[in-house]
């Protein structure tokens, strides 16, 4: 069904997007698995580097971590390499550790913050990753982000949107719901 309603959006003059839009529309119970069936042309531009990126953040500058946070948080699960997932990134040695040190507010410069909560949002992807981050600070974290920097909206955006992923993953969302006051600062 939404191959024939992408297919007649783009018969009907529709750009890619408009006609992405259309196939999703008419499937009713749209899902990140199913858009995972559109053609994605950059898959592999980045599959090489990404080992390289997780690498320099133990050993970044500040100016160089928000680049690198930046870069890999706007990687989804299929530019990940095939035998590496947001999950086994999380992991990692020492990579929650990282994660929190940066996610601190008044302890982090405020870009720095910015691309670790958008790094989170992107882990938040993978059902693996979420469980880590849920039985990580990230929950507590994010909920002192949304309460010490409430009056920056991009901050504000973008810790909602990692609580709205992490809440979509099983593992984490009692984290989120009863052992962090995530749900009284979004009030």
């Amino acid at each position: 069904m939404k191959q024939a309603a992408f297919e007649a959006a783009q018969a009907a003059g529709a750009n890619r997007g408009e006609a992405r839009a259309a196939a999703m529309r008419a499937e009713p119970d749209w899902s990140r698995e199913s858009s995972m069936s559109f053609p994605y042309r950059l898959r592999h531009t980045w599959q090489p580097h990404v080992h390289a990126l997780i690498r320099l953040l133990g050993t970044a500058s500040a100016d160089l971590l928000v680049e690198v946070f930046g870069l890999l948080s706007n990687l989804t699960p299929r530019d990940m390499p095939s035998a590496t997932s947001w999950g086994d990134v999380a992991g990692m040695p020492r990579m929650m550790e990282l994660v929190e040190s940066n996610l601190t507010p008044g302890v982090t410069d405020d870009d720095i913050l910015l691309e670790a909560v958008q790094f989170v949002a992107a882990m938040a992807l993978d059902r693996q990753a979420a469980k880590t981050l849920g039985r990580s600070h990230v929950p507590h974290l994010l909920a002192e982000v949304l309460g010490n920097k409430g009056d920056e909206p991009e901050l504000v955006n973008q810790a909602c949107t990692a609580v709205f992923r992490l809440l979509h993953q099983k593992d984490a969302r009692h984290a989120l719901l009863y052992e962090s006051d995530v749900t009284a600062r979004l009030s």
